[in-house]
Formats: C-alpha cells, structure tokens, sequence
C-alpha cells in the first residue's frame, strides 16, 4: 500500500524542523493497524535513524515525510533498493522502491522500430547519412539487390539500436545529474536556509521539470497509441479470450518429494516428470517375468497357408461394392 498518508509516522524524524509534539490520532491507529497485520514503513525500515522529506512547504519553510509505502514484513527480503527521488513536476517527491521477484521472470524481447523517434529532426538526419554510407559502399552491380536490401535492414537495426540506446544514456545521465545536484542542495538548504541556495534549487528544478515533462508527454502519446491498437475492439474479443484461458491452469508453485516447495519453472517441470516416470515405469523386476513359461502352455491358433493366400488377394470391385451396400444409410463410408 503506497501514497500521500498526510501524517508521519516519526514526527521528531520526519519533520523539519524536528518536532516533539506527540502523534496524532490518526497516525495512532494506523501504526497499530500495521502492528496488527504485520506491515512496516518499508523505507523507514532500511533507514532507522536517517532523515528523509517528501514534501516541502515554500510558505511555512517546513519539510516533512508523509509519503509512504506499507509492506508486510515477510516481502521485506525481496526489497533490492528503496530511496526518495527528487520533487519534480509534483509537489511531492516520488518513494521509489525496487523488488525481486520470488521466482525467475521469463522475458522474451522482440526489437521494434519506435515511431515517435521519428518525430526528431536529428534521429531522421542520422538515417538519412547512414542509409548514404550504406548505399556508397555496398550497391555495386555485381551484388544481388536483394543481398543489398536484407543486409540494409539488418545494418540499420544495429545502427538504430546503438543512437537510441546512446540517447537514453545521456537522458538518463543528464537526469541523474540533475536529481543529485537538487538533493545535495536541498540538503544543504535545510541546514543553512540560505535564500542563494533555495534559488539554485528552483533552477535545478525547472531544468529537471522539462526533462521529466518531455519524457511524460511522449510516454502518454505511446500508451494512447498501445490503448488505441489493443482497445476493447470486436475483433480482439476472442483473441483475448484465447490468451486468458490458460493463465487459468498456471501454476505458480508445487511440493516436490520432500515437502520442499519450488517455485522455477524449470524445477516444477522436473518434478512433474519424475511423478509420472515413477507412475508409469512397471514395479516388476524383468529379471521374475517367465514369458515364455507364460506362453508355453497356451495353444495359439495359427494362419493356414490357404488362409494367407486369401488374405493377400487383390480387393476386388465386388467386394467393396457389398462392403458400400451393407453401410448403414446416411452414413459416410
């Protein structure tokens, strides 16, 4: 459970300047409801004694922390990183946390063109100079126009993957960057209170506030195209249906022989195998069976030569004439 709670848990922690006014009510009977189902302030759990703010008042010059997320104690082994991001477009600042799953995810990645790279002067200019080299040294007349055009697109793949990747790194460094220097300065700023520092810290904000305001408008232009592609249309009904009919016949985890239980897929389809190779092997040693006493007593008719013959004769027309006629009506032979 995550979101803006409007209270904090440790008020002489969460609070700038520190306050040591008691809990509130509210705040009360939501620490005791956590006790009760056994769920923790996730962040505060990996942070004890430090001092983190999620939201800051221009007016009242106070910082406080009031965003949390509630975890149950027994999921806490899964957290690999929690922290509190730098505040951006909102007021408040995001508390980002990263899990691992309980069982191995198996992902199968399918490269795709992204069309709203398209939209940028300088990515289609690249194209355009690596589709000129590509020309220039590969369209000769000894080479097959069709070698030419496979190799062309694979070319262009590697070339389009190594710029766009390039990008995001530099978008993702120049962000970074950004989001250390207002924190560093935030930092400083509730120590010092220094009107100098609480406008480098506006500066660093508006700059991160387009960064992040860019990446947003083009995230929600992709969603509504994935929306629009795979809406609630009449011809991707029974497809869906399809896709969701065996989600119900998964399973997520099983018990092997010892009681032990598996959650890899890999594993859980080795005990499967095992159960039925054990359930289907015969518990008879091979060594006891006496086949041929078995079938020394036994008198099994044998086929005459007379009777060979006969069955080795040619199917005549007469015959699968009666075969047809003796066919019950309305019948397919």
């Amino acid at each position: 459970l995550a979101g803006d709670f409007n209270f904090s848990f440790f008020p002489r922690l969460d609070k700038m300047p520190s306050s040591n006014v008691p809990s509130s009510k509210i705040s009360k009977v939501v620490t005791n409801l956590c006790s009760e189902i056994d769920v923790i302030d996730i962040w505060r759990f990996f942070n004890p004694t430090a001092r983190g703010f999620t939201f800051y008042s221009s007016p009242h010059q106070t910082a406080s922390c009031t965003d949390h997320i509630l975890l149950s104690s027994h999921m806490a082994h899964l957290v690999t990183d929690i922290g509190i991001d730098p505040i951006t477009i909102s007021d408040h600042a995001a508390v980002t946390m990263s899990m691992s799953s309980p069982r191995p995810v198996e992902r199968f990645l399918v490269w795709g063109l992204n069309p709203f790279n398209l939209l940028d002067d300088e990515f289609r200019k690249f194209l355009n100079e690596q589709t000129k080299l590509y020309l220039h040294c590969n369209d000769i007349e000894e080479t097959d126009p069709r070698a030419v055009w496979e190799a062309y697109k694979a070319y262009m793949r590697v070339m389009i993957i190594s710029y766009t990747s390039k990008k995001k790194k530099e978008q993702i460094s120049l962000q970074l960057a950004l989001e250390k220097k207002k924190s560093k300065l935030e930092e400083e700023f509730y120590t010092a209170k220094s009107e100098k520092i609480l406008i480098e810290i506006k500066e660093a904000w508006s700059k991160l506030n387009n960064l992040v305001t860019k990446k947003a408008e083009r995230d929600v232009l992709y969603t509504r195209q994935c929306l629009f592609e795979k809406g609630n249309k009449a011809n991707h009904l029974l497809a869906r249906l399809a896709r969701m009919a065996p989600s119900t016949n998964f399973i997520s985890a099983i018990k092997d022989e010892n009681g032990q239980r598996k959650l890899e897929n890999k594993k859980i389809n080795g005990i499967f195998k095992m159960f039925f190779e054990k359930l289907y092997s015969s518990e008879t040693d091979k060594k006891l069976l006496q086949v041929s006493t078995f079938f020394k007593g036994i008198d099994i008719p044998q086929v005459s030569d007379t009777q060979k013959e006969l069955l080795n004769k040619p199917i005549s027309s007469k015959e699968i004439k009666t075969a047809i006629i003796s066919l019950q009506s309305g019948k397919t032979p």
